[in-house]
């Protein structure tokens, strides 16, 4: 048995030695077919042209780490046959300023290019199907690129600290971008996601310093943790209707975010979503919200009101701590389940405002805050008055401090309102109508200050 298996380990040895070649400045290995990979490149860098053939077999691969920190390598064009580079082929060439890539190239391994510090421009070719992770990983001097029509998905780490990159045209059929894949861009000014666009994975865009604004597809239903955190020049976010929660850290530290309307779908904020975001006034949250976390609007310190929807049953820790602007929150519904600190580091005058007819678990106070009773029902009248022979329709309605007032007319009961006048505040009270009306239906727009 031992004299068998020796036997059989010659033969594979033999076979494998069979397949090995030099040629020039190049080792390569064959496969089955006759195409040349490839293993070991033994010259002297500078400018390099690898041949379309070795000893008359097409080179169709370069395989892992050929060029693995090669720093004389400076400039290269591959073989036109070329369909493969394998893991770490030029990783750390920290003097290569120019490649050639072939068209017929569909498949680039994991950290390919990786810390090519002195790499600018590269034109990937638009066959390219597969990309692995950390391909561009650190190359700080990358300033532009266009990714292939083909490409579906952007692995973990491809772009991370590419500091210079200022541009990238992502695939229309792009599903996929995984975490931390353009992680410290901090040249970033903008990226326009496809609309096929599924996923974003967790910190996938963590500290692009210079990303102003974003348009999220409606297909997409998943933005991983902290994907945006740090991003401290966006302005302006557009988030699909399809998302249903909004992960941990997501827009943790948005500096210069000053509003942001969450999706009606969704259900949950996670800890920290939009803490220390200090230019934030205004939020928006969906009526089917049912849970805020830990810290989630901490430092938010220019929140001055916010309304929680009906459905809303719990508020974690500090969830909204050193909100130091921050004096109206108005609750539609029942109490909600509160965690320690929820409200600590309110302004002096801040006070929570309730509709109570129908709502439960409201006491006098809610986490250490007053409990103000507003009520459930606003009175609007309409009435004729006679005036010098001219006949003027009269709005009224119940006035409140601490609100503002919009009056609306259409033709349709159910839509096309537009406003008469907007910005009424109290003491006002009503508004003339001076002209035809004849079919005109009336509508009141309140808004909380």
């Amino acid at each position: 048995m031992k004299k068998y298996s020796l036997a059989l380990l010659f033969i594979v040895l033999f076979q494998l030695q069979l397949f090995a070649a030099t040629s020039g400045d190049y080792e390569y290995s064959l496969d089955g077919s006759g195409k040349a990979t490839i293993t070991k490149y033994t010259g002297a860098g500078g400018v390099v042209t690898i041949p379309n053939t070795l000893d008359t077999h097409p080179v169709t691969s370069i395989g892992n780490k050929v060029f693995f920190h090669y720093a004389p390598l400076t400039s290269i064009t591959l073989s036109t046959n070329l369909t493969s580079i394998g893991d770490e082929a030029f990783s750390t060439c920290t003097n290569l300023t120019s490649i050639t890539l072939p068209k017929n190239l569909t498949s680039i391994g994991d950290w390919v290019f990786e810390s090519c510090t002195s790499l600018t421009n590269i034109a990937l070719s638009q066959n390219l199907t597969s990309m692995g992770m950390g391909a561009f990983y650190s190359c700080n001097n990358l300033k532009n690129i266009n990714l292939p029509e083909n490409l579906t998905a952007i692995r973990t780490y491809t772009f991370y600290y590419c500091s210079s990159l200022t541009n990238v045209t992502l695939p229309k059929d792009l599903t996929l971008i995984e975490s931390q894949s353009f992680s410290g861009c901090t040249s970033l000014k903008n990226i326009i996601f496809p609309s096929k666009l599924a996923a974003i994975g967790g910190q996938s865009f963590d500290n692009c310093t210079n990303l102003k604004n974003i348009i999220f597809p409606s297909s997409l239903t998943v933005i991983g943790a902290s994907a945006f955190q740090y991003c401290t020049s966006l302005t302006s976010i557009t988030l699909s209707t399809n998302l249903t929660s909004i992960q941990n850290s997501t827009f943790q530290h948005c500096t210069s975010l000053t509003n942001i309307t969450l999706p009606p779908n969704i259900t949950s904020i996670g800890n920290d979503s939009f803490s220390g975001c200090a230019n934030l006034t205004t939020i928006t949250l969906p009526e089917n919200l049912t849970s805020i976390g830990d810290w989630t609007f901490s430092s938010c310190t220019s929140l001055t009101n916010i309304i929680f929807p009906a459905n809303l049953t719990s508020i974690r820790n500090s969830t909204f701590y050193y909100c130091p602007l921050l004096t109206k929150l108005y609750f539609l519904g029942n109490a909600p389940s509160l965690g320690s600190n929820a409200f600590a580091e309110l302004s002096p005058s801040a006070k929570v405002y309730i509709f109570s007819n129908n709502t439960t678990g409201w006491g006098t106070t809610f986490g250490g805050l007053p409990v103000v009773q507003l009520p459930d029902t606003l009175q609007l009248t309409c009435s004729w008055v006679q005036t010098n022979n001219e006949s003027n329709l009269i709005v009224e309605w119940d006035s409140y401090s601490n609100r503002t007032y919009t009056i609306l007319y259409s033709t349709n009961l159910v839509s096309g309102f537009q406003p008469l006048e907007s910005g009424i505040t109290f003491p006002q009270n009503s508004y003339t109508n001076q002209t035809d009306h004849s079919s005109i239906f009336y509508k009141l727009d309140i808004k909380f200050n």
